[in-house]
């Protein structure tokens, strides 16, 4: 068997290699090995949740370690501590922090850091992206977006988690005389950029799996690329069981976590991988991986990602939570 291609630099289907398992661990715990063989683990902090005011930076996405593989003897323990995404806040107050992931035991220590918050009332650039440490791939997660503005109200994305190095960092808003807002970012690429000039409000478009959102320069609103694809993570990260979720068999299992995903539009469509789109009013919440929009208040992140900023008539949504997801072959 071929185990250089667990964990491809891009998307796209790849060898199946004989997966057979795959969990994924939304809580803290300790898991027991069940079997000898070689293990891949994505191990991914919390996002931070977005700044409300009216010039508001983006929260920044948990960073990613990635062990492509790695021989676990069965039996070995390994202790998972799952980061808590950055709270939300109300007018006036800077976004939080998320918490950092980590899996320790078999001879890793890998973490996956959590996103900074975004601050206010400053031309800055938004929350940072986690740091990632101890895996083969490790990939810090996708900035908040900046908010510049002269008049009106400016307000960034939150940053995306990076599954294979791409920039996945917020959109940022300029207002020059109307309200901007930028998109979330996607898990293979960024949020697109917003500038309100004066005559209507400007839009950037969510990043995607495999693309970034498009750009909405002078009061435009952007929409998606509109890509399609199917990854086993929908499947997997749709379960809200309080410890894991076990899926058995995955013979359809290609590249895990990386597959392309339908992109969304202006009117919140979302998929797995997508960041949502800036709005007028809230942003729609975001999917695994992406961070979501800048608002009128923003929605809440679901897996590492940013929340968007906010401007002070509404309130930012909570960065996503932290996880861990571990794959395993067939016995040796």
């Amino acid at each position: 068997m071929n185990f250089g291609t667990f964990q491809g630099p891009g998307p796209g289907p790849q060898p199946n290699n004989g997966f057979k398992r795959q969990l994924a661990f939304p809580v803290s715990t300790t898991w027991i090995a069940p079997v000898t063989t070689y293990y891949m683990i994505h191990c991914v902090g919390a996002g931070g949740s977005g700044g409300c005011g009216a010039q508001a930076q983006g929260g920044g996405a948990g960073g990613c370690a990635i062990k492509n593989r790695v021989l676990i003897n069965q039996g070995t323990r390994l202790v998972i501590t799952i980061g808590a995404g950055g709270a939300g806040v109300s007018s006036g107050n800077f976004g939080n922090s998320g918490g950092a992931t980590t899996v320790v035991g078999a001879g890793l220590t890998l973490r996956g850091g959590g996103g900074g918050g975004g601050v206010i009332n400053s031309p800055q650039n938004g929350g940072a992206g986690g740091s990632a440490s101890g895996g083969d791939l490790n990939y810090q997660g996708g900035r908040g977006g900046t908010a510049t503005r002269t008049s009106s109200n400016a307000v960034a994305g939150g940053g995306g988690v990076s599954l294979w190095g791409a920039d996945t960092r917020g959109g940022d808003a300029t207002a020059n005389g109307s309200q901007a807002f930028g998109g979330g970012g996607g898990a293979g690429g960024r949020g697109g950029d917003a500038t309100g000039t004066g005559s209507g409000n400007a839009y950037g478009a969510g990043g995607h799996s495999t693309a970034s959102g498009n750009d909405a320069p002078n009061d435009a609103s952007a929409t998606g690329p509109n890509l399609s694809g199917t990854m086993v993570a929908d499947y997997l990260l749709s379960q809200n069981n309080s410890v894991s979720t076990a899926i058995n068999p995955l013979g359809d299992l290609t590249t895990p976590l990386s597959n392309s995903y339908a992109g969304n539009d202006t009117s919140g469509r979302l998929t797995a991988g997508s960041g949502s789109s800036g709005a007028s009013g809230s942003s729609s919440g975001a999917q695994a991986w992406g961070g979501t929009g800048g608002g009128i208040g923003s929605g809440n992140a679901f897996i590492g990602g940013g929340s968007g900023g906010s401007s002070a008539a509404g309130s930012t949504g909570n960065g996503g939570q932290g996880i861990v997801i571990i794959t395993w072959m067939h016995p040796l």
